[in-house]
């Protein structure tokens, strides 16, 4: 690394920080400022809790700005180069546009890495923190109770209520169990706990009663059913595996996900046969976790050329013209997931499309500046 690369890379850095504030500062006064004056003037909600409600949902809105922060610094330190004339001395010495750029493209990778591990590791569970807190300042109860189905998807055969899941034990608490048979309930069954032994549930300390409108059906008390102990039953019940379970009890919303998550969710609705649509909103934002990442590294491409075509820009119109590219990516963005989580265009364009689109302007442009 050269001396020129360490100085581009170091006045980079500091514009690119700059950026992150001042287009953070623009997203929490126009969403997060306003909510965080509501919860305590409106809603007289502790300063306590608002102020962690405040931070945890400030990755979000620092992750949002990255993409902005780094097409900022691109134009602004290529049109400092070129306002200072040091960049004239570089090409003279024999240092290409292309080659100067490539200190740039490195803090635009730098930035993609960080936005793909905050937006798949620490957004989704600050966010889920920050959901908990909303709930228990507004009173309502953080429930622990999980409702399954089987099949998960399409006809119901049988509802699982569960009080409380023990995730990592494999033990569910207080199951409640209604059996269906052409839409009607057939057997409805309660336990104490539901135990995993490996190859199937074990019931605890519950009871079982056949459902008829034409006769009483007396109920049929147990210390332990086993997954073969259901012969007086229409069908055996919790039929699930532990990892099924798991995938279903999470019950979050796609962009409350990691991408583990988002992935165990997927291969669970494929095998289980999902109908697409809900398919789609599961894989359409798996894709646009990746998509978002590259949007650092493409506005580095895009913010290297502009910046040497505009080197008498201020700081002024550095943000303006930042501002206007980013908003226009994210519309192409926002629009093309919407399409694609409905199908009607495929996932792959509407969630790369922007993306392919800056790459190919960002490598003409740099290209002619190249030439230039």
């Amino acid at each position: 690394m050269t001396t020129w690369d360490r100085y581009v890379l170091r006045i980079g850095a500091f514009a690119f920080l700059v950026g992150v504030g001042i287009f953070s500062g623009f997203l929490i006064v126009g969403e997060l400022l306003r909510r965080f004056l509501e919860l305590v003037m409106e809603q007289g909600v502790p300063v306590s809790e608002a102020v962690k409600f405040f931070v945890l949902k400030l990755p979000n809105i620092v992750t949002m700005s990255l993409p902005m922060a780094v097409l900022l610094a691109s134009i602004i330190v290529i049109g400092q180069l070129s306002h200072d004339n040091e960049i004239l001395a570089l090409f003279s010495s024999g240092i290409s546009f292309a080659r100067l750029s490539s200190a740039l493209l490195l803090i635009g990778v730098l930035a993609s890495a960080l936005a793909f591990g905050m937006r798949n590791y620490l957004v989704p569970q600050s966010d889920r923190v920050a959901e908990r807190i909303l709930l228990r300042i507004s009173g309502k109860p953080i429930l622990q109770s999980v409702i399954l189905r089987h099949p998960p998807y399409g006809r119901l055969r049988q509802l699982i209520l569960v009080e409380k899941f023990e995730l990592e034990r494999g033990i569910m608490h207080g199951v409640q169990i209604v059996l269906y048979g052409d839409g009607e309930p057939m057997a409805f069954i309660s336990a104490k706990e539901a135990i995993w032994r490996g190859d199937g549930w074990t019931l605890k300390d519950g009871f079982w009663q056949v459902l008829s409108p034409w006769r009483v059906a007396l109920a049929h008390k147990f210390e332990e059913m086993h997954p073969s102990d259901w012969s007086s039953l229409p069908e055996p019940p919790l039929r699930k595996s532990l990892e099924d379970v798991k995938v279903e009890a999470m019950q979050l919303e796609p962009d409350k996900m990691t991408i583990g998550e988002l992935r165990l969710k997927l291969r669970h609705m494929h095998r289980h046969g999902a109908d697409r649509l809900s398919q789609f909103r599961y894989a359409t934002e798996l894709h646009n976790r990746f998509a978002f990442a590259w949007a650092c590294f493409l506005m580095a491409l895009l913010g290297a050329p502009l910046g040497l075509r505009t080197r008498q820009a201020g700081l002024g119109l550095a943000l303006g013209l930042s501002l206007i590219i980013v908003l226009s990516y994210y519309f192409m963005w926002y629009y093309g997931t919407i399409l694609a989580r409905q199908g009607r265009i495929p996932i792959i364009v509407g969630c790369w499309l922007p993306n392919l689109l800056s790459l190919i302007i960002g490598t003409a442009l740099l290209a002619r500046s190249t030439k230039a």
